[in-house]
This record gives C-alpha cells, structure tokens and sequence, in this order.
C-alpha cells in the first residue's frame, strides 16, 4: 500500500523478465520493508496468472513462512519482532545461505533470501556477504532490508538495486483503516496521524 513507484517499478522488472539479483529496500520501521520483500518473492515463485496472486500454492506458503525456496534470515520468527528478542546476522547465517544459496529450487522458480536488519549485522559476516552478491548463483534472489543505510557496507549497496521506502500518504492509510479493518472516520484519521506515514505502525 502506499509505495506506488517501487512497486511500479518491480513489476515492470517482473513483466520484462529483467529482474535483479539482489534488490537493498531502505526505510524507517514498519513501513512495509518485509511486506514488500515478501511479495516480491511471491512473484518469482507465483502460479498465477496475475503475480503474485496470492491465491496460488506457492504464494500462500510464502505468507505463510513455510516455502522451502525462501528463507528470512536475521529475524527471530516466533516473535516477528527484532525488538522483542530477535538475532543480528552472524557469520553463521551467511555461511549457512551461501551452502543454500548453491541448491536448486525445491518447491519453486527462485530461492529468495530475505536479509532483515542488516544494519545489525557483524563485520565478518558482511565481508561474507559481499562475496556472494559479487557472484550471485543465476537462480538466487537476495533482498536486504536496513533502516540505516549509513550503517551498511558501500560495496554492498552498490551490488544492490535500491528501492527507497517513505512515509505513506495519511489519505491512502485512512481508506484502507476504513475498508480492510471497519475503522470509523474519527478512528481512521486519529490512527493515520500517529503512524506518521507508516502503514505497520497504523
């Protein structure tokens, strides 16, 4: 909701077939970073006609977190929350997603890796990182999620196509508090005042 040039933009990459190999999605918190990421790996994996649909196999199992070829690294799971007790991207993690990077797709079109927080992530660990993005296997996908891109290694955001997140419209957080959640006009507009533009906050 709310991100109409990103979203324009990767859906042309999608319908040309020119998609990138590693996409770096910067905003503040809550503003629709992973919703974005999740998305976008529906639509390489989708069945549907209309990708993603969100009604096929594939895309129900993403939203679900239970596809096999996409995996979300650096966010404790059981809490969905960095905040409340989530994990910083360690060594480990990228060794591990270089291993998996290698496979084929099991259950899909693409294995996607989503990189949460990579702001957090150790030094070691993005030297890692960096080495992959510099020869990234035909059929991977990374997406890096930051809020500070000042925190993040140059090199890594320049292996990246940026898709640069801001704040949402209140009028666009309004219609969708009053038709997907039956907020009244009171609530809605009090709602989208206090989010300043971040449609996770609302």
């Amino acid at each position: 909701v709310g991100h109409h040039k990103a979203i324009n933009f990767l859906g042309h990459t999608l319908r040309t077939g020119k998609f990138f190999h590693s996409y770096l999605i910067v905003g503040p918190p809550r503003i629709g970073k992973m919703t974005l990421a999740l998305d976008l790996a529906s639509a390489l994996n989708c069945s549907g006609e209309s990708k993603p649909c969100g009604e096929c196999r594939s895309c129900i199992r993403i939203a679900d977190k239970l596809h096999a070829d996409v995996q979300i690294v650096g966010l404790d799971l059981e809490n969905q929350s960095l905040e409340q007790g989530g994990v910083s991207i360690k060594i480990d993690h990228i060794r591990n997603l270089k291993r998996e990077s290698s496979l084929k797709p099991f259950e899909g079109d693409h294995r996607v890796f989503i990189l949460d927080c990579i702001e957090d992530m150790k030094e070691e660990a993005s030297s890692s990182l960096l080495k992959i993005l510099e020869e990234p296997p035909g059929n991977v996908v990374l997406i890096l999620l930051t809020s500070n891109t000042t925190k993040i290694l140059s090199t890594i955001a320049s292996r990246c196509q940026l898709l640069e997140l801001t704040a949402i419209p209140k009028g666009e957080i309004i219609d969708l508090l009053k038709s997907t959640y039956k907020c009244d006009d009171a609530v809605s507009d009090q709602i989208a005042r206090l989010s300043s533009g971040r449609l996770g906050w609302a």
